[in-house]
């Protein structure tokens, strides 16, 4: 880009521009406002500039009759595709000089992409696609009102819907009171237009494809399996030119298919196993084909067992909070039968607040796996907290993982075999049975002597009498 030419930006409106023109030999910035139709001020603004120039603006309503114009006329004006517009997270003042002189800047640092323009009849053909699936949604949602209403009523059709026995299963329908039938007959009348103009229109698609420049296109796409002529027509209408693309990847990525820029497909890998318990399809992706096969190997091993089923979809945040509700309440007990203390929930809640749900609280309970919490030890450790703060987070967890397994809802419990620091012990040396002896018969007699000599024996027992 030559030093001398001129950028500018422009936010275009349906009657007023806003330009905003960048000079990079100066380094000066003027924001002017136009009044006019876009296609008629702008390009005779940009012609009388005294230097070459070259603009940008973002796609919206008005179009691409802006940019055709100054093509025509031999002006370098492009096209902004709005998605590939940088913003800040806090940035949400919009007015048209801000915007203006955003694109300017953003032009000049080059990190702005540009959108493909069509032409006139290329326009035209993917504004009539694109009205067929306007339609088609507009019918989604009127049979939605219409079936939703009638479930409401009690009335239910036994078969498939929506096809002609229902078709005249609902012209035989009556309603005794007036509202209802009214409301009947405007759903009913709504369905039933948008119908025949969604039929109307595909008529008019086939009738225009064998005119425009996708033809051939659109016939070589229809040999695919699956993909007929309003398919064919919408990929066409929307990618325009396939020779844009120098490679399949940049295709790919364009439709947004998953393949990197190296024609490499980084779509995750898929296994299935099927659970005879429930009569279902297990499913879940991986990144590798490794990974897959391991998922994949357990699971059918799992099966031939008998202990697969399928996945809970509740999340570990929700088995917390039944967890502590429960615990609260007295429903839940410890191991030994007893209600958690106070204290103890109080220590829970903040481990699960502050350490374990803002991590994997979204994550589905079978969905969790042991490098999950893992990884979550060994972040904590990292952030300087103490090998008994972290047990603590852990402890809920391993609770809720050993009653999922109870309840049979995952059959495997990711809180096991985990490698954690052990907590620093105070006692510097415990004390052997001589020792404890030793220390017994050094004792008084008397009442305190007497309780003394019971915890000195009690705790030789056990081998926790510290010296």
């Amino acid at each position: 880009m030559s030093e001398s030419m001129a950028l500018v930006g422009l936010d275009v409106h349906q009657a007023q521009t806003v330009a905003a023109v960048f000079d990079p030999s100066t380094g000066e910035l003027s924001v002017q406002r136009l009044r006019g139709e876009p296609a008629s001020v702008v390009p005779v603004f940009l012609e009388e500039l005294d230097c070459p120039v070259r603009a940008v603006y973002e796609a919206g309503p008005t179009g691409f009759a802006l940019a055709r114009v100054a093509e025509a006329r031999g002006l370098d004006v492009r096209v902004i595709a709005p998605g590939s517009i940088p913003r800040a997270p806090g940035d949400r003042v919009k007015t048209d000089r801000r915007d203006a002189k955003r694109l300017v800047r953003l032009f000049a640092a080059g990190e702005l992409s540009y959108a493909f323009v069509p032409s006139e009849a290329d326009e035209r053909f993917r504004d009539l696609v694109r009205c067929i699936e306007d339609a088609r949604k507009d019918l989604m949602r009127s049979r939605h009102r219409l079936s939703k209403f009638l479930l409401r009523r009690g009335h239910r059709f036994p078969c498939k819907a929506w096809t002609q026995p229902h078709e005249r299963w609902l012209g035989k329908l009556r309603f005794e009171d007036a509202p209802s039938q009214a409301t009947f007959v405007d759903y009913l009348c709504a369905v039933q237009t948008l119908v025949g103009r969604r039929r109307t229109l595909i008529e008019v698609l086939e009738q225009t494809v064998p005119e425009t420049s996708h033809a051939q296109t659109v016939a070589r796409l229809r040999c695919f399996r699956g993909i007929n002529t309003l398919t064919a027509a919408g990929l066409c209408a929307e990618i325009g030119d396939f020779a844009r693309f120098a490679k399949p990847a940049l295709l790919s990525g364009f439709l947004g298919v998953g393949c990197n820029g190296k024609g490499r497909c980084d779509c995750p890998w898929r296994a299935e196993v099927y659970s005879k318990r429930d009569g279902r399809k297990l499913r879940k992706t991986f990144p590798t084909q490794a990974a897959a096969k391991a998922w994949r190997a357990d699971k059918l091993a799992a099966a031939n067992k008998g202990k697969l089923r399928a996945p809970t979809s509740m999340t570990v945040r929700q088995a917390a909070e039944a967890f502590m509700a429960g615990a609260r309440d007295g429903s839940i007990p410890t191991a030994s039968g007893t209600r958690y203390k106070p204290a103890t929930l109080r220590g829970y809640r903040v481990g699960l607040d502050k350490r374990l749900l803002p991590t994997l609280g979204g994550m589905r309970l079978s969905d969790v796996e042991r490098r999950d919490v893992q990884e979550l030890a060994n972040r904590l450790t990292g952030e300087g907290l103490s090998a008994s703060t972290v047990q603590n987070t852990l402890d809920p967890l391993r609770v809720i993982y050993r009653r999922a397994i109870r309840d049979e809802e995952v059959t495997a419990d990711p809180t096991e075999r985990l490698e954690l620091r052990r907590p620093d012990g105070r006692r510097e040396r415990i004390a052997d049975p001589a020792e404890a002896a030793a220390l017994i018969a050094a004792i008084p007699r008397g009442r305190a002597g007497a309780v003394g000599v019971c915890v000195l024996r009690r705790a030789a027992a056990r081998g926790a009498a510290c010296a």
